[in-house]
């Protein structure tokens, strides 16, 4: 509507066309070239993100297949005695790659010919290192001896096992090969740590403590704080317990259900709103906000890296979904007409059954039965960021870790009984007995082993792996599925219950302290799987001694077997000292909990009349580093299985490539954003900027009429200045509002990082949705901020359209369409409804503005990205306004009208320019108001350039090739 004004009325009045067939012709063809501009940005913009991964890393640049092919480029040998005595001889370092490449990301970012395939790496490690090569799974037990904080894990060891050096994650290739230069010149010089002479007879430390029994005070204290910390880390906005990032910890959410069945209360809701925000939508999906739970395959993802659980880290792990799946069936026993519990149950028992479950039928060489180990990130977003995702799906693990396989039995037992779906309930106890029957196979004289791998062969019978024997926490957690199955079976004859006496015996003769209470971590007789006493560590971990405990007390009161009874109480009592955290809590307290119902303290025999060390126990072979067992006092070392540290100078780290781009200078900073943002505007994040930016052109002050040709001639250069300049004046309003936005995402950077920029976007976006609605409907009513001006229509104040095409208006022109504050608020709008999709790029100048010293350095680098992201901007407003052919188009476009209609007694005109302007601000205002950006671009990108896709992919990683050392290393 273009309101005009005359004697103080205001009038709509019709215009008459001054233009001929064919320059409406050209007009129709210009409006249909800037629509189609208008869907192509929109096509390529729908692939923002696809065929990303980490740090925008196109889809199927790292993989685990990859990782496998190139791995054998390397020497790696095997961990054990004889492989140190290999680099003593040879007198060469040890290189030891702790790697999870079956579901760890980063892993398989390390295992690639940019770092550690990298062919000047591949050499020097074959040349002058013994390379050793640990999967983190398969050798749980050297994990948790080597492990550097995180995976991928590099140390470097000596001949004589001394730690040199070491770091987790990947390190840029001219970083990494200075350091094993330097350190291969650092053992030369050091010719102590070649000798293995100390390690030839292990010597071992141990504190040794009496055997004690919990106070009641004792168990209801530990049960009280266990709860009294939950209450305190829930997470009452996002759920959860802590506000960094979030693990699942299922079992907590299971001693909140328990509380609230005891005592009532707010505890169930802890765990309803958990799972709420847990819960990721089809929505998330398509609008890039992906938390924990995948809603097309089903099952959890291992846990999210901010917060609000998103975005997560894609693996999915057996022993989450176990724990997760009991807890939310507990939540459905208890809220039956729960939708979101019942979604989550049912997809989540039929991923695992699909996908996890050996269902083979067994044969005399190859039991079957049990759980596969993992599902591995399969391309991250590139895949579950996707509704209509690959037939290949994601590549599982096949390995049978008996620890993992114990939680999962665990969990189902408890299904059995208690899944509402009867089909779903009587496979879970089909499963069980299937599972317990294939591990059962597996007890023997050592104990289980870790893990089963059927090694498929196309000649012949099937080969079965076996991992290492004699580790806590494969017993522990396998003696708990055994127990809790047996506890349902009354017979005497129960194979169940006899099986977990078995397991029950092989711990207490092998891994109890007889002397002190609680269980070793490891006593294994695969000696040819260590090296210099490794197969013996003396350490006493809290969660598989609280599980261990817990499985003992249930199966010496089905057994009445009062040494398993002691055992659990003598390590409960020793559990009570030390530091656990949430679900490492979990068994301790229920132990407590049934300690104190069957009140056991006062039924209890004596200590020393039922907890006899067995006769030539192996423990008192060994050789400690006090003169006797019976010197052994409270006073010992931390028990470790290490040999004596050779008394030599520590190895000083090269950190050169290391230093972060956040400590060069300012005016560096400052050039490297700018030039990023200039590189952004190629990328597909920033396309959604032109269309939108081209609406802002396009809105240019409807011109007057021209009843002549000579006055036409004479207004046109004056028009087309007075249009130049107010273009010119919008467009930097415009970016000076998108720059407003960067930079307060740099001073979020710098206070709050991720999470406080998440905040904003989250919660400004809508709102500056909303008022871009309103804004697109005052541009199609032709008002600016003041308000819609309209008056009463009457004879006097209307002009015909017959009568204006014969005569000169005399009528002022019509307000300006774009003020600048509309201007200004449009790039604030556009900003915040881009930042959602972020783009690598931008992730990288945040990442690298986050890690500088100041607010103000962060936010001169945001507004310095702002700034380069604008400059083409500049240049494409400026080549609008220079190119008469759109000049000519943007004018006829300006004079056409949609018919007139009339309204409560007033005249409207709707003008076409406005309509289209005003219809691009509704729109994109919808979609970020309704937070549905990303699924209506699905919708256009069908009609994509594949070939346009592949090459901005190319032209954003090579940005991020040299931007990555402003990136962390997640892992």
């Amino acid at each position: 509507i273009n309101a005009e004004y005359r004697g103080g009325m205001t009038i709509s009045t019709l215009r008459s066309l001054d233009v001929n067939t064919s320059s409406l012709m050209f007009a129709i063809r210009h409006i249909c070239l800037l629509l189609a501009l208008f869907l192509l940005f929109l096509c390529v913009s729908a692939h923002v993100g696809g065929g990303k991964t980490h740090a925008g890393h196109e889809f199927g640049r790292y993989t685990q297949e990859k990782a496998e092919t190139l791995k054998n480029l390397i020497h790696w040998h095997e961990y054990a005695t004889s492989t140190f005595e290999l680099a003593r001889a040879e007198r060469k370092p040890l290189f030891l790659l702790l790697t999870a490449p079956s579901w760890c990301y980063w892993c398989q970012v390390y295992e690639s010919t940019d770092y550690l395939f990298h062919p000047d790496i591949v050499s020097i490690l074959n040349s002058r290192f013994i390379p050793v090569y640990i999967d983190a799974d398969k050798r749980q037990d050297l994990t948790r001896r080597y492990l550097e904080g995180g995976w991928p894990s590099t140390t470097i060891l000596a001949p004589n096992k001394q730690r040199l050096y070491g770091f987790s994650g990947p390190r840029p290739v001219p970083n990494l090969l200075s350091n094993l230069e330097k350190l291969v010149e650092y053992l030369s010089s050091n010719p102590t740590l070649l000798s293995s002479s100390e390690l030839s007879s292990t010597t071992y430390n141990y504190t040794r403590s009496s055997l004690d029994i919990p106070s009641v005070d004792d168990l209801q204290t530990v049960m009280t704080g266990y709860a009294n910390s939950l209450v305190a880390l829930y997470d009452t906005e996002y759920g959860g317990f802590g506000t960094g990032a979030k693990f699942p910890q299922a079992r907590s959410l299971e001693f909140a259900l328990e509380m609230f069945e005891l005592n009532g209360g707010e505890w169930k809701s802890i765990v309803t709103h958990t799972l709420q925000q847990q819960l990721t939508t089809k929505q998330d999906i398509r609008t890039g906000s992906y938390k924990l739970f995948d809603p097309i395959e089903g099952g959890f993802h291992r846990y999210g890296v901010n917060r609000n659980w998103t975005p997560p880290h894609y693996e999915k792990m057996l022993y989450d979904n176990a724990r997760l799946l009991k807890t939310y069936t507990h939540l459905l026993l208890l809220e039956p007409e729960n939708v979101l519990a019942q979604e989550v149950v049912n997809k989540t028992f039929d991923f695992m059954v699909k996908h996890w479950w050996d269902s083979g039928v067994s044969t005399n060489d190859v039991k079957r039965g049990g759980f596969y180990a993992c599902s591995d990130v399969s391309g991250e977003e590139a895949y579950y960021g996707r509704l209509d995702r690959p037939e290949h799906g994601a590549t599982v693990d096949k390995t049978k870790f008996a620890d993992w396989n114990g939680e999962a039995v665990a969990s189902f037992v408890y299904l059995c009984d208690s899944m509402l779906d009867e089909k779903r309930r009587l496979k879970a106890c089909e499963m069980v007995h299937k599972a317990l029957d294939f591990w059962m196979s597996e007890i023997s004289e050592n104990g289980l082993p870790h893990y089963i791998r059927n090694i498929e062969s196309k000649v012949g019978s099937d080969q079965v792996e076996r991992g290492v024997h004699g580790n806590l926490f494969d017993n522990a957690y396998m003696l708990l599925a055994f127990t809790l199955q047996s506890e349902k079976e009354i017979s005497d004859h129960n194979r169940y219950r006899a099986a977990a006496v078995r397991i029950a015996d092989y711990s207490l003769s092998e891994l109890f302290d007889f002397f002190s209470g609680g269980f070793f971590e490891r006593h294994s007789r695969d000696v040819d799987k260590y090296a210099y006493g490794d197969e013996i560590e003396l350490s006493k971990p809290g969660e598989e001694n609280a599980v261990i405990s817990y499985s003992l007390i249930k199966l010496g009161q089905l057994t009445k077997n009062d040494t398993y009874l002691a055992a659990a109480v003598t390590t409960v009592s020793k559990l009570l000292k030390d530091k656990m955290y949430l679900d490492e809590q979990y068994y301790l307290v229920k132990s407590a909990q049934i300690i104190l119902e069957s009140d056991l303290l006062s039924v209890l025999k004596p200590l020393e009349t039922v907890l006899q060390r067995p006769s030539g126990w192996w423990f008192e072979k060994l050789r400690f580093t006090t003169d006797s067992i019976d010197e052994l006092s409270s006073k010992g070392a931390i028990t470790t299985s290490a040999g004596t540290v050779s008394p030599v100078a520590p190895y000083e780290p090269n950190d050169a490539g290391l230093s972060h781009l956040s400590e060069s200078s300012l005016f560096v900073l400052v050039l490297i954003c700018l030039l990023s943002g200039l590189l952004s505007f190629l990328s597909p994040c920033s396309l959604p900027i032109l269309p939108l930016y081209l609406s802002q052109i396009l809105d240019i002050k409807p011109k007057e009429t021209r009843p002549t040709a000579q006055q036409q001639s004479a207004q046109s250069v004056s028009a087309q200045s007075s249009v130049s300049k107010e273009v010119i004046i919008r467009s930097v309003v415009f970016l000076l509002g998108l720059n407003f936005t960067f930079t307060g995402l740099g001073a979020a950077s710098a206070a709050g990082g991720s999470m406080l920029r998440a905040y904003l976007v989250e919660n400004v976006s809508p709102i500056l949705g909303s008022a871009l609605i309103g804004l697109g409907v005052m541009t199609i009513l032709g008002v600016g901020w003041g308000g819609l001006s309209m008056g009463a229509s009457t004879s006097e104040t209307t002009t015909t359209a017959a009568s204006q095409v014969d005569s000169t208006p005399t009528l002022p022109t019509s307000k300006p369409i774009v003020t600048l504050s509309r201007a200004f608020l449009l790039g604030v709008a556009f900003a915040f409804s881009w930042t959602p999709c972020v783009g690598p790029i931008l992730t990288a100048v945040i990442t690298l503005a986050a890690g500088t010293d100041s607010m103000l350095r962060s936010m001169i680098l945001l507004f310095s990205y702002g700034l380069g992201l604008s400059v083409p901007l500049v240049v494409f407003c400026l080549y609008f306004n220079s190119n008469r052919a759109i000049i000519r188009c943007l004018d006829a476009m300006n004079s056409l009208t949609l018919p007139s209609f009339s309204v409560f007694g007033f005249y409207i005109e709707l003008q076409l320019m406005t309509v289209v302007t005003g219809g691009m601000y509704i729109g994109v205002g919808y979609l970020m108001l309704s937070d549905s950006f990303a699924d209506k671009l699905q919708f256009l990108a069908l009609f994509g350039s594949t070939e346009i896709q592949q090459f901005i992919n190319w032209f954003e990683n090579t940005v991020l090739d040299w931007l990555r050392p402003a990136l962390p290393h997640q892992r």
